[in-house]
């Protein structure tokens, strides 16, 4: 990050960045760099034509939003009581798999953590760019937020209108972004669930240990296995079923 910073100062310095619409944030080295710009505008233009549709998809996103932030708020409270149980105290989960970040995540990898971020960020803003055309409201720039790597993205509305705008239009403009991020963690949850997962192979041919009963131990557990261990063989004798 500090050399990143470093390269952003050598460039504003020489006046390289201003004239194709990147700026530091904060000025002069950033970290963080910002690229704004006005193409893509009519694209979203066009994609709000059908105005009917995205006021009706609007309304459904406020629906689903509140949904989502009540049943978020009931579990943390159910996650709150179940790290207080001692199965989880005695085998709490590692700091790196508690923080969703690529590459930093074990299953989460780099590349792909980063698309699906870039993916997210872009669809959440156009929705928002969408939903504000449609309430008549125009569009100054579009843009993103890179931090070596692209972590964030923004449409920019004219405030002054904005602020001028009916509750109702306020509330379907700002609710389409995280609604449209719920509809696609569902859909490719539904994808990854059904469709891809019936063309996984396993690693090894064998049996899974997916977990141990908590009311008497059992000889796995107490010979030292662990969950998600694979049985491959007893004795030299190799392991295929359950049975």
């Amino acid at each position: 990050i500090f050399l990143w910073s470093l390269g952003l100062y050598a460039l504003q310095r020489r006046g390289l960045l201003e004239p194709r619409g990147l700026q530091p944030s904060p000025p002069p080295a950033g970290p963080f760099l910002m690229w704004k710009t006005v193409r893509g505008r009519q694209l979203i233009d066009r994609l709000a034509r059908p105005a009917r549709f995205w006021r009706v998809f609007g309304d459904l996103s406020i629906v689903l939003v509140v949904i989502t932030m009540v049943g978020t708020t009931l579990l943390l409270l159910w996650e709150a009581t179940l790290v207080q149980s001692p199965a989880v105290r005695g085998n709490p989960p590692s700091p790196d798999l508690l923080l969703g970040l690529p590459g930093i995540n074990p299953i989460i990898p780099l590349g792909y953590g980063i698309f699906g971020l870039s993916v997210a960020i872009i669809l959440h803003e156009f929705s928002h760019g969408i939903l504000a055309r449609v309430a008549h409201i125009r569009i100054r720039s579009l843009g993103l937020i890179f931090l070596i790597f692209p972590i964030g993205a923004f449409v920019e509305p004219e405030e002054e209108e904005m602020r001028v705008l009916p509750r109702r239009e306020r509330a379907r403009l700002f609710a389409a972004g995280p609604a449209t991020n719920i509809l696609l963690a569902i859909l490719f949850a539904v994808l990854f669930s059904s469709v891809m997962m019936t063309a996984v192979t396993p690693v090894r041919d064998g049996v899974a240990i997916v977990g141990f009963p908590e009311d008497t131990p059992s000889p796995a557990s107490l010979a030292g296995m662990q969950p998600y261990t694979v049985i491959t063989s007893i004795n030299g004798t190799p392991i295929h079923s359950f049975a």
